[in-house]
């Protein structure tokens, strides 16, 4: 167990530096690139639980440097830790409203995992191309979600 959690820790060290906040969002650097994923606010607290709507921007500067944002983070918008299991999940009760520009392509799994307030997702632009598993699961007032034709 040891060895798989110190192998997944070096993965992650290397594909990403840590996250910086810009406006409300937080973000991990993709190394070796001018790009960054959205992530979740901290590893012990419940994520982003008073924002009601959200809109991802294009681009965010850190450290004088503009990275553009190019995909929404594995649990970034779930309610729990990351290192916790799935049960321990509760419910994001707030976030009603996600705004997604078209230099997102990917939306990883468990992203928005029991959002249950979450009604309404828009996509601005095509520059969508995979949605990984359970990414909306436990969404239940997600009334309508209108795919963009890259996917």
């Amino acid at each position: 167990m040891k060895k798989i959690f110190l192998s997944l820790f070096a993965l992650c060290a290397a594909t990403s530096l840590w996250a910086f906040q810009s406006g409300l969002l937080y973000y991990n650097i993709l190394a070796g690139a001018s790009t960054v994923v959205v992530t979740f606010e901290t590893i012990d607290n419940y994520n982003y639980s008073d924002l009601k709507a959200v809109t991802i921007p294009e681009t965010v500067t850190y450290k004088d440097k503009i990275y553009t944002v190019v995909a929404i983070g594995y649990k970034a918008f779930a309610n729990y830790p990351s290192y916790s299991s799935i049960p321990d999940a509760v419910d994001n009760v707030t976030l009603k409203l996600i705004n997604i520009p078209k230099t997102v392509k990917n939306i990883h799994p468990y992203a928005f995992y029991r959002c249950s307030a979450l009604t309404t997702v828009n996509f601005l632009g095509d520059g969508l191309e995979n949605i990984g598993d359970y990414a909306f699961h436990g969404c239940k007032a997600l009334t309508s979600f209108v795919f963009p034709q890259t996917l």
